[in-house]
């Protein structure tokens, strides 16, 4: 079900996130466990989702540490979700820990929508999430 994380990703430090949209809301699910091809929002009352990052700023992923599954996108609409297989990430600190998520295989910039992050052509470079550790 899970794809192996290759070996590489484990030689750098590990570090536990939550994800923070400009709307002062973490990214979360409305279940009590994320689930695969789950949508995720930035509003109040959800399960926040704890990401553990793999991988250097600039080629890593992030996997759920409750669900196991892995912060991802869909490809049609550029929502984003929890899936099965990593999607790598460029993460491009700006300010603090403020940084900008860029999806290696779009190409394209991780934004919000009022609660709905997505990860499309109307994603820039000035469109920041917060990372916070935990």
């Amino acid at each position: 079900m899970f794809q192996t994380i290759p070996r590489r990703f484990f030689s750098g430090a590990l570090k536990n996130f939550n994800i923070f949209g400009t709307n002062g809301f973490a990214i979360g699910t409305a279940k009590s466990r994320g689930v695969m091809n789950e949508l995720l929002f930035c509003k109040k009352n959800l399960n926040t989702v704890t990401f553990l990052q793999f991988g250097e700023n600039d080629h890593c992923f992030f996997r759920d540490t409750d669900s196991g599954f892995y912060l991802s996108f869909r490809d049609a609409s550029g929502a984003v979700k929890l899936y099965d297989k990593p999607e790598y990430f460029d993460l491009s600190y700006v300010d603090g820990d403020w940084a900008s998520i860029k999806s290696h295989s779009a190409k394209q910039y991780m934004w919000l929508e009022k609660e709905e992050p997505y990860i499309t052509g109307y994603g820039e470079k000035d469109h920041h999430w917060r990372m916070k550790e935990v």
